[in-house]
């Protein structure tokens, strides 16, 4: 079986939280975590390269140790402390370190009570039998209960970066040997939903039989759900359903139209048919028995009196009677991004140093970037202070000869305190060439709390960007409560940018919000927050977020080239 780094990095991950459960030795845990992160970020396949090379590269902080069960991973001889751990720790108890509330301690604990599964767990927060154990309170189960209910929301959804991995690696295995299929993407996947149930995938294929023979045999499929003559569905490993549909060439438009959705899209565009006197279904636009159009989503649109409306505004809302009109947004392209305004290096939680950011940037044909590590407060990620900032600056002077003329900012991701004032004094921040200024603990306060927080520090005349404004982590952490409209209002008074963050657990604003923000005349700032350089590629799944959005080239701070970038931002200071 091919195993992926990503792979590889999970079972590593999966030693980490046994041994952390088991309250082993935290060096080794953090070894075992360290790996799993390099693992992950690592360019190449470490598969391919045992594969070509005979050898995988040397990992920085990878020992023989590690190496050797990596080498075992790709053979798929397993790891034998894994299935030792596997064998004293109950599987079920990993999940817990996913609920807000809950460390390895905290787990153990429940373990030792003979909690067990998150059922039980459930069970015990509403029968108040959590509180009796040392170190919980009330006000943890009320905690974990919210979080249980939350990872029950999205429940056998899938993050979108984690969907196109699974994608990708389906593609490339279905279209080995067959250069006669073509193979589409649609469903929520095609649409850039922030979380994804299934893949739908569609094959015109001359060879009917083999295409859907070959995904029921796919290595890392766990279960044949349907296997038909014209259709297949799996699940493979982690859960995620596979569906595989023959389509016929001569209706690839219409079937790719109807399987993309979104369910409330085709409804539009069917009751629009009908008031034409046509008939609209996966094989195409009839009038009576003729076949008007259908191989081809764009003559379909053309055909019911409107433009062609792309996959990411097809959700019905509003964008079928904006395509009659003749007014859909022209919608932004990642071509169009001059530069990352949010990211992070080795000085803080980065794992690659700023050389090596930009080496990346300019690879994506990028002309600026912005350093932004954290500020002093954010202890967990190493924040730094006026001092080490200040040398970072003078590191950033230096690259700057080197890198001419693609440009390094000098920027800083500034916590907002619980009071409204931000981390770092005025003195230091009037020298940065912009602040991302962001909220990271503080969660709990009413909408009306929160929100003048929030306005308190806009009011800063540093502050530039509001950095990932609602705080949420998709599937672990609800977003908080504050008032969206009211710091748009804020934000469009005192020349102030909203963050889009492209972390795909964030996508931080939503799709909704961006939207708003867009309806304000409020200049959104799409970042990856990226914490090394592979992270940087983040920025392709805020772009769909923004184009759910639909924003446009002109909404987006960091679409305008450098000089018109810099004074923008000083204009709001």
């Amino acid at each position: 079986m091919v195993i992926q780094n990503r792979e590889i990095a999970r079972y590593f991950e999966q030693i980490a939280d046994y041994l952390a459960i088991q309250n082993a030795n935290p060096f080794r845990i953090r070894a075992y975590r360290n790996a799993a992160e390099a693992i992950e970020r690592w360019p190449v396949e470490l598969t391919k390269c045992l594969k070509e090379q005979g050898s995988i590269p040397k990992i920085p902080g990878i020992g023989k140790d590690l190496n050797d069960k990596i080498i075992k991973l790709i053979k798929g001889s397993g790891i034998a402390l894994l299935d030792d751990l596997k064998k004293k720790i109950p599987s079920t108890l990993l999940e817990f370190l996913d609920i807000a509330g809950l460390g390895p301690r905290r787990v153990q604990a429940l373990w030792n009570k003979g909690i067990k599964t998150k059922e039980e767990l459930k069970i015990a927060a509403k029968e108040h039998k959590l509180s009796e154990l040392k170190g919980f309170g009330s006000d943890l189960e009320s905690k974990i209960l919210k979080s249980i209910e939350l990872g029950e929301k999205y429940q056998n959804r899938f993050l979108l970066d984690d969907a196109w991995s699974f994608c990708e690696e389906i593609k490339k295995y279905l279209l080995v040997g067959m250069p006669q299929v073509q193979l589409l993407v649609a469903g929520s996947l095609r649409r850039g939903k922030e979380t994804v149930g299934d893949l739908d995938l569609l094959a015109i294929s001359k060879n009917k039989t083999n295409i859907l023979k070959r995904l029921v045999e796919f290595q890392k499929c766990e279960k044949v759900i349907n296997y038909g003559s014209k259709k297949a569905t799996i699940q493979i490993q982690g859960g995620m359903q596979v569906d595989l549909r023959l389509i016929d060439s001569n209706s690839s438009g219409s079937a790719l139209l109807y399987f993309t959705g979104s369910k409330d899209h085709n409804i539009a565009l069917r009751k629009i048919a009908i008031q034409h006197g046509f008939k609209l279904s996966e094989y195409g636009l009839f009038k009576g028995n003729v076949n008007i159009a259908s191989k081809t989503e764009k003559e379909i649109y053309q055909s019911l009196g409107m433009n062609y409306i792309e996959p990411e505004l097809r959700e019905g809302r509003g964008e079928v009677e904006s395509a009659i009109r003749g007014d859909l947004p022209q919608l932004i392209l990642q071509s169009q991004i001059k530069g990352d305004l949010h990211v992070h290096t080795v000085a803080s939680d980065g794992h690659d140093s700023i050389a090596q950011m930009v080496v990346k940037a300019k690879r994506k044909g990028y002309t600026y970037l912005a350093i932004t590590d954290h500020s002093k407060r954010t202890r967990i990620a190493g924040g730094l202070n006026v001092d080490a900032f200040k040398k970072q600056y003078e590191e950033i002077d230096r690259l700057n000869e080197i890198y001419h003329p693609f440009r390094i900012l000098k920027g800083v991701e500034v916590d907002i305190l619980e009071d409204g004032t931000l981390d770092l004094p005025d003195s230091f921040l009037k020298d940065t060439d912009l602040t991302v200024c962001s909220i990271h603990e503080g969660f709990s306060y009413s909408s009306k709390k929160q929100t003048q927080r929030m306005i308190k520090a806009m009011d800063n005349r540093y502050f530039n960007i509001l950095g990932h404004p609602s705080g949420r982590l998709i599937g672990r952490r609800e977003p908080y409560d504050y008032d969206f409209e009211k710091i748009l209002r804020f934000a469009l008074e005192r020349g102030i940018y909203i963050e889009l963050n492209s972390q795909p657990d964030r996508l931080d604003i939503n799709d909704e919000q961006s939207r708003m923000a867009k309806s304000f005349g409020v200049p959104i700032v799409i970042s990856s927050d990226a914490h090394s350089a592979i992270e940087l590629d983040f920025i392709e799944f805020g772009i769909k977020q923004a184009r759910r959005g639909w924003l446009e080239k002109t909404d987006v701070l960091n679409t305008f080239s450098f000089d018109q970038l810099i004074r923008k931002l000083n204009s709001g200071r």
